[in-house]
């Protein structure tokens, strides 16, 4: 196998990882986040947590709906709910 195929490994992301972040915003805008830190540490633990408990969807296009056609927007709200109840126990600083 050529190694010009490793090239368009850069081109690889992960579309659900957009769809968090752009939720996780709006998680936090839209929701009372008392008693919860939002420090960067802490908000970068609720994405990975969000991100390690639904399935990743690899494309070299951006297009997210292929996406949310495999995950939901409901299910990575309910996924994000939970990393902030998991983070709020336990804030890893």
């Amino acid at each position: 196998m050529p190694l010009d195929i490793y090239h368009y490994m850069s081109d690889l992301r992960n579309m659900n990882e957009k769809r968090v972040w752009s939720m996780l915003s709006e998680y936090i805008d839209n929701n009372d986040m008392t008693g919860i830190c939002l420090c960067p540490i802490c908000v970068v633990d609720i994405a990975a947590i969000t991100l390690n408990s639904i399935p990743p969807h690899y494309q070299t296009e951006e297009n997210l709906s292929v996406a949310a056609e495999r995950v939901s927007d409901v299910e990575i709200y309910k996924q994000i709910k939970k990393a902030v109840a998991v983070v709020a126990r336990r804030p890893h600083h």
